[in-house]
């Protein structure tokens, strides 16, 4: 489902139990599939194990997706400010090549976040 989110299961999934977000932020849900169940059990290790690869960063969300480098917990660990929810990792850069807006970066997170 995340590597390959055109096939159907992905889009029926995403259809009934995470219309608004990604496979690592969604609920069990009401009444799920068996299969669905199966697929959901997989998510706390899936989030504890896996990286997204940054590229644009269009898609990922800086509160909610696995993005940054620690292989501990690589989920930001600042509190959420509210208003940001749907602030993007590509908000966060001067450009594709420019690099990361580094006051930005340093004023909304945690040193442990940032460094």
């Amino acid at each position: 489902m995340m590597k390959h989110p055109d096939t159907l299961m992905a889009k029926v999934f995403k259809a009934r139990y995470f219309p608004n977000g990604s496979f690592l932020t969604a609920n069990l849900g009401v009444n799920p599939s068996y299969v669905w169940s199966s697929v959901y059990a997989a998510q706390s290790l899936i989030k504890t194990k896996s990286r997204l690869h940054v590229g644009t960063g269009s898609e990922i969300s800086v509160f909610f997706d696995p993005w940054l480098p620690h292989t501990s917990n690589p989920f930001v660990e600042t509190v959420l400010v509210v208003g940001l929810e749907e602030l993007t990792v590509s908000s966060l850069r001067l450009g594709l090549t420019a690099g990361w807006d580094v006051n930005l970066v340093k004023a909304l997170f945690s040193e442990r976040d940032w460094k």
